[in-house]
């Protein structure tokens, strides 16, 4: 993901998101939720209107459901 870190944040945010939901359902859930706090930095650097909607969605994406309750 490194290349990536030079996006838009709206573009990084959103390409961290899948990442995140990509290694949940792998069941790699260190990776999972270090890709989850990439997406919630970029989303924040994107505007409070990102951020809600990312938050929104790690609470209610079915491909997260394995992480829920967990803490990073």
């Amino acid at each position: 993901l490194k290349p990536a870190t030079r996006l838009d944040p709206r573009k990084l945010a959103e390409t961290y998101f899948n990442f995140a939901c990509a290694e949940a359902e792998l069941g790699h859930k260190p990776g999972a939720l270090q890709a989850l706090k990439g997406c919630l930095g970029a989303a924040k650097r994107a505007g409070a209107e990102r951020l809600a909607h990312y938050r929104q969605s790690i609470q209610s994406d079915d491909s997260l459901k394995s992480l829920r309750g967990t803490r990073g």
